[in-house]
């Protein structure tokens, strides 16, 4: 079982790398798949994982639909895009990361400067998370 345990700034939060590609299930047949490395907030309070249309864009995710996000204020409609996510879990990240096919990205329009993907309990819920505030550190294993 893959395992990774990192520190984490309290003020912002448990911040990790992520793969994101086009989903190899609609790539056409011969052509390879480009992993884009991605600095992600792991969020428990976010229910599907997040990205922002910048980071779809540069990945070259396709839009599938539309789905309505309720937050705290209001409820707005955004886009679904699919593709692979890639979890890192040794060096070099590129050889050593497990991954996930065909998983529905929610567009995340509040970006910022710190992260383009918040990680919600849809990823979560496929392993273990854990937070350890004294040591200030987060364990996810899958």
């Amino acid at each position: 079982m893959p395992v990774i345990t990192l520190p984490y700034d309290p003020v912002i939060g448990p911040i990790f790398t992520f793969g994101a590609s086009r989903p190899l299930s609609s790539l056409p047949e011969g052509e390879t798949q480009a992993i884009v490395w991605l600095r992600a907030l792991i969020d428990t309070g976010c229910s599907q994982i997040s990205i922002t249309p910048a980071a779809a864009e540069r990945i070259g995710l396709s839009r599938i639909g539309k789905a309505e996000v309720a937050s705290t204020t209001e409820i707005i409609e955004s886009d679904v895009f699919l593709g692979d996510l890639y979890i890192p879990f040794g060096e070099p990240a590129d050889r050593y990361n497990h991954y996930f096919r065909d998983i529905r990205f929610l567009e995340f329009r509040f970006g910022n400067v710190n992260f383009d993907i918040l990680v919600g309990r849809d990823v979560l819920s496929l392993g273990l998370f854990q937070m350890n505030g004294i040591t200030r550190q987060f364990t996810f294993a899958w």
